[in-house]
């Protein structure tokens, strides 16, 4: 019932069967991850540091209009699919933008709510507006970055 707990057992499990000699690597859709940098990722776990670049596939695309990014797997923790559309901002950092929001939303089980503004200090306010998905299925909450 526990989000949060069951991703750390099934991560523990899967680094577990991961040291085993023959393993190679694991594939959770859409995502190939190497074993040995996943044992590596997962090791966190007991540093209390969630492992959420395990969890959440960060999904990047440029257009002519611009960069932009999704995520897939907030939706395993009750939470919306988000996007960032379109940005001026270079790719990296719209890919960073999109992984430090996904790690606060989880990490401190914090739900976005379409028409609030996000921010990693004061002055910033992103704009967050529920609409249709461009590279999600369904709505999904798009960051204004």
């Amino acid at each position: 019932t526990d989000a949060i707990q069951a991703h750390i057992l099934f991560t523990q499990t899967a680094s577990a069967l991961l040291q085993l000699d023959h393993a190679l690597a694991i594939y959770m859709a859409p995502l190939v991850v190497e074993a040995g940098q996943y044992v590596d990722i997962s090791r966190g776990i007991k540093e209390q540091e969630l492992p959420v670049s395990l969890w959440i596939f960060i999904g990047l695309f440029q257009s002519p209009e611009g960069a932009s990014a999704y995520t897939y797997g907030l939706r395993n923790f009750g939470k919306e699919e988000m996007e960032i559309t379109q940005s001026a901002k270079p790719l990296s950092e719209v890919f960073e933008m999109m992984y430090m929001t996904a790690t606060y939303v989880v990490e401190n089980d914090v739900t976005l709510h379409d028409g609030e503004t996000l921010g990693f200090s004061a002055e910033q306010k992103l704009p967050i507006n529920r609409s249709e998905g461009i590279a999600t299925e369904g709505s999904s909450l798009k960051i204004g970055f």
